[in-house]
């Protein structure tokens, strides 16, 4: 009896075991058809065909008045279209050296989504990248796929994201970026476990987007779409979700989806986030690089009142300004009537007099000048700039992250102490030869960049800021820095 009970009970538990063994198959299994479900959306013929053809530079033509009109007009209609077959011509070739198979990308995990479709963080090529995937096939969004690789291309500036490729496929049509490590900036603000000061690293982080703007409104652009070649680049939707920052705490403007080039003479359309979008664009007034500036301007207020929010802060101060029973709730109808006194009165949550909280003076003056509601009052990105490195910077006093005793922020997140300099003391030589290291690496690969700007074949994206770490047995400071022996050439 003893044992039947015993060959009973150990058939119960092979049972068992093997039961549990095949619920966790199932389960790893479908995590992992989910996993790759998020993804990888094989395409509708129908899809595909349309997304080849414009990717190839087929897709329907824009109708013209060519046959009409005088003929003044009309052979300038023609030397027009003639000038946008041969860019598209020449488009199509660099698409083709930008293009990445897509079995060279491995996707590793989600990190965001939008209205386009997801962002993943994976490798491609040996390199880490933000995988920027694309969900909603028609002609609009297709073409808005080709403009952005085009674009985004041709940008090489250090406070600029990269470009590593693209891949349009069945399986997979996605942008391949350069990735940030530390998030964004939006999501930096809202962070409670880093302490942010106008010292450090907000005005610097300012700083950086400033600069990148600079180089974007400064740059040479055809846009197919229109068939204007123009000297100015706006990007439409500046806000701290399209800053993202990197290892080292360097800002870089990123997602250049609704940026155009600049024509006087088109419709305009209205984009961007609607808090940071500028009066002009949301009443759909013709508009010029100034919508850009005042969008950096919001993004001065939401770094000074990081601790509370920029929504609350904007409806206490309306309520205040018109004596309203209670402070609008910003998620209900009430913050349109916010909205709009922003949009049509001109009205604003801070002016010189009426100051940013715990915001240099310099700062606000600033600020105040980029929302300005007419556009032509506000400075342009190369005044900024000066702006921030002179009279900003000297305006801004040193706080306690600033002098003996205090931490400094990891780049990778960590806190870790920095000896003091009063009283004579002098730091440890490894940590200034480590900081000093940080820095050459950063120079280092601002200056890859630089010197390989407009090479755009998919080889070269072995070596994109690829900088060999020092030499083994070597300390962080000691040796030189030497560049990836991979090569760019054409």
């Amino acid at each position: 009896m003893d044992e039947k009970l015993n060959r009973f009970a150990f058939g119960c538990i092979l049972i068992g075991v093997n039961v549990i063994i095949l619920f966790a198959v199932i389960v790893f299994g479908a995590k992992r058809h989910a996993e790759n479900g998020l993804w990888q959306r094989e395409l509708t013929d129908e899809d595909y065909r349309l997304l080849d053809a414009v990717m190839v530079g087929n897709a329907a033509a824009t109708p013209s008045d060519s046959e009409h009109g005088d003929l003044e007009m009309t052979s300038m209609t023609r030397s027009m279209e003639h000038e946008r077959d041969l860019r598209v011509s020449e488009n199509n070739v660099i698409l083709q050296q930008l293009l990445i198979p897509p079995h060279e990308v491995k996707i590793e995990r989600k990190v965001g989504a939008g209205s386009f479709g997801e962002v993943f963080v994976g490798v491609c090529l040996g390199t880490r990248v933000a995988i920027k995937t694309m969900h909603v096939i028609n002609e609009v969004s297709v073409q808005g796929f080709r403009a952005e690789i085009l674009l985004t291309s041709t940008l090489r500036h250090p406070n600029i994201v990269g470009f590593v490729g693209a891949a349009w496929s069945r399986e997979l049509t996605c942008l391949l970026l350069e990735w940030a490590s530390n998030g964004s900036m939006g999501d930096l603000l809202t962070s409670r476990t880093v302490t942010l000061e106008w010292n450090e690293p907000l005005l610097r982080l300012a700083t950086d987007v400033a600069r990148g703007m600079v180089y974007m409104h400064g740059r040479s652009y055809y846009d197919e779409v229109t068939g204007v070649h123009t000297s100015c680049v706006l990007h439409r939707d500046l806000k701290p979700d399209n800053a993202l920052i990197t290892e080292w705490r360097r800002a870089k403007v990123s997602d250049f989806g609704t940026s155009r080039a600049l024509d006087a003479g088109a419709d305009m359309t209205i984009v961007g986030t609607p808090l940071f979008a500028a009066p002009e664009v949301m009443r759909g007034d013709a508009y010029d690089q100034a919508v850009d500036v005042y969008s950096f301007g919001m993004i001065l207020v939401n770094m000074a009142v990081r601790e509370h929010g920029i929504l609350p802060f904007i409806s206490s101060r309306w309520q205040a300004a018109y004596n309203a029973a209670e402070v609008p709730n910003p998620n209900s109808i009430v913050f349109r009537r916010v909205l709009r006194t922003l949009w049509d009165e001109g009205w604003r949550p801070f002016s010189t007099a009426d100051s940013l909280p715990n915001t240099p003076q310099s700062v606000n003056n600033l600020a105040a000048r980029c929302c300005a509601h007419d556009p032509s009052a506000r400075p342009t990105f190369r005044d900024i700039l000066d702006e921030l490195t002179a009279p900003c910077l000297e305006n801004v006093e040193p706080t306690s992250s600033m002098v003996g005793g205090a931490q400094r922020v990891d780049p990778r997140g960590a806190a870790s102490p920095i000896p003091s300099l009063s009283g004579g003391s002098l730091p440890d030589p490894s940590v200034l030869r480590s900081v000093a290291a940080a820095g050459a690496r950063e120079q280092a690969r601002n200056e890859h960049i630089r010197r390989h700007s407009g090479q755009f074949r998919s080889s070269a994206v072995r070596s994109w800021l690829d900088v060999q770490r020092p030499e083994k047995g070597k300390g962080p400071g000691d040796g030189a820095l030497r560049p990836s022996s991979s090569s760019l050439s054409m």
